[in-house]
């Protein structure tokens, strides 16, 4: 009808009220005749809608651009807009607090408490989150889902306060000296917050009005914050529930082969695993990458070849160094007195002894080489701390 009457861009409009003038004859004998219908709540024909958004303060809409809302659907089903009035009514709900693609829905909503005689909650419309380019945040641009998020190691506790700060500045955030601090490892360590200092501190009168850009490296550092924090501790009780928890999460992440190993670990040795690791791990999974703490290193996976292969020496090269930082560690330190110092210590006073001699290695050369060999992994914790845990023996 809308399309004949005006052409495509008139179906657009809002509804036309044909059906608003039918007699109550005419419409009973239309229902009698078996014909499906629709209710529509009819919209003021001019003045305005005007209410306090709790975020954006006082919000105005028009009559006139508000189209006759079809509350009940010709199955007999309400639609969304009703049955959300209803439900929050019934519920007791004082605020409704969502997303500001809402806020045109609301004058609506605000209509139909006043047409049913009912005091409306409260309204804060959040602003929405975005992309990377500021476009709102969709399966097309990026994960939405949380349970992608879960799937990646991705803990609910960063989770919580990555979204948390999406839109919302706690008290921190208003001390300068801390934003423009030339560190910026001060301010965010502010950031990291759990959900008690979350609940603490919430202010909804802090939750900014404009779009929040999803920062998936922040993410990443609050998850890496989270694990350190979780796996820290003050007091011999707290240190207890640590290590146990840590071995938990060695059992779930590492392969079946390794449980043993992990549960047979002493105390001691394992608080050195854990306070080593914790802050080097931004994901719990990540731990499959040092599995050269609980057995021997392996020199195939992808990342040892890849790293072996960029080794500039020749090999006999890289064994003879081997071969004499061995020998350092057998003839200058005993089990009882391998300290990850001593370990660190050699190392460095064999690059200076080579360089005395002549040669042109460089830190990584031996460094490297060596977390390399007691490893299979480049990357990691300094040898001394690695050497320390995997003890002397396996070192030589």
């Amino acid at each position: 009808m809308r399309v004949q009457m005006g052409g495509a861009k008139y179906a657009k409009a809002k509804y036309d009220r044909l059906c608003m003038h039918k007699s109550k004859e005419e419409v009973l004998e239309r229902q009698a005749n078996g014909e499906s219908y629709i209710i529509r709540m009819k919209i003021p024909d001019s003045g305005y809608t005007e209410f306090k958004d709790i975020v954006h303060g006082k919000v105005k809409f028009e009559h006139k651009v508000i189209d006759d809302q079809v509350i009940l659907k010709n199955d007999g089903f309400p639609t969304y807009h009703f049955a959300n009035v209803v439900d929050d009514y019934l519920m007791g709900i004082t605020h409704v607090i969502r997303g500001e693609e809402w806020l045109p829905s609301t004058p609506k909503h605000l209509l139909l408490y006043k047409m049913l005689g009912i005091d409306p909650p409260q309204f804060a419309h959040l602003p929405l989150i975005l992309n990377s380019k500021g476009q709102k945040l969709s399966k097309r641009f990026g994960d939405v889902a949380v349970k992608s998020y879960k799937d990646k190691g991705f803990m609910p506790a960063a989770m919580l306060n990555g979204i948390a700060l999406m839109g919302w500045n706690p008290p921190h955030r208003e001390d300068a000296s801390l934003i423009f601090n030339e560190s910026t490892g001060v301010f965010l360590k502010q950031e990291v917050l759990t959900m008690d200092d979350m609940i603490n501190q919430f202010n909804i009168d802090k939750i900014s009005k404009s779009g929040a850009k999803f920062d998936l490296a922040k993410l990443e550092y609050f998850n890496s914050q989270h694990i350190t924090n979780g796996f820290s501790y003050v007091s011999d009780e707290e240190k207890r529930t640590a290590v146990d928890n840590w071995r938990k999460m060695l059992v779930k992440e590492l392969p079946d082969r390794l449980k043993a190993k992990i549960l047979k670990m002493d105390n001691k040795r394992m608080v050195q695993v854990m306070d080593m690791m914790k802050i080097r791990i931004r994901y719990h999974h990540d731990i499959q990458n040092h599995k050269y703490l609980f057995e021997d290193p392996d020199y195939t996976t992808d990342l040892a070849v890849k790293f072996y292969s960029k080794i500039k020496q020749p090999s006999e090269v890289n064994r003879q160094i081997l071969e004499d930082l061995s020998k350092m560690v057998l003839e200058g330190t005993t089990d009882k007195s391998f300290k990850a110092e001593e370990m660190s210590k050699i190392c460095s006073l064999y690059l200076y002894e080579q360089k005395q001699a002549g040669t042109t290695y460089k830190n990584e050369d031996i460094f490297y080489l060596f977390r390399f060999a007691m490893t299979g992994n480049p990357v990691g914790a300094p040898i001394g701390d690695i050497s320390e845990v995997i003890t002397r023996k396996a070192v030589v």
